[in-house]
């Protein structure tokens, strides 16, 4: 292996058996991010999915805290990660929501909009009606 600079300087040797290893280290890779993408696809058959959410100013959860506001999410929503400007957090019950939080859920994606209204208005809505919840 030569220097991209200065192609008369040599940097180092490459051997048949070190060209055979990269390329046995490379397909393995591949392997592994096919059968991760097959598992996603598994999983997320039955219409499940990760759904991003942008806070505005004027959503009703501003200010509050997780415990507080998780009654509102949809039965089967995870609230995954909140990022933040460009810190990513790890969501706990005390966790305080601010206007531009950018939200990750694990959720049956056709609740989507069930779940931005109830952020937005501070009212549960049911995921069977998609009503406002008397709850």
């Amino acid at each position: 292996v030569v220097s991209r600079r200065d192609p008369r300087q040599l940097r180092g040797l490459i051997s048949r058996v070190g060209i055979t290893k990269a390329y046995s280290i490379a397909l393995s890779r591949r392997s592994e991010i096919e059968q991760g993408t097959l598992d996603l696809k598994r999983r997320y058959h039955e219409g499940a999915g990760l759904v991003e959410i942008t806070l505005g100013p004027t959503d009703a959860i501003i200010g509050k805290e997780l415990q507080e506001v998780a009654h509102l999410l949809p039965k089967d929503c995870i609230l995954v990660s909140i990022r933040r400007g460009s810190t990513t957090l790890i969501p706990h019950g005390d966790a305080i929501f601010e206007a531009g939080d950018q939200l990750t859920a694990f959720m049956r994606t056709k609740d989507t909009e069930l779940l931005k209204s109830a952020l937005s208005t501070g009212e549960p809505v049911s995921a069977e009606t998609g009503d406002p919840s008397t709850a």
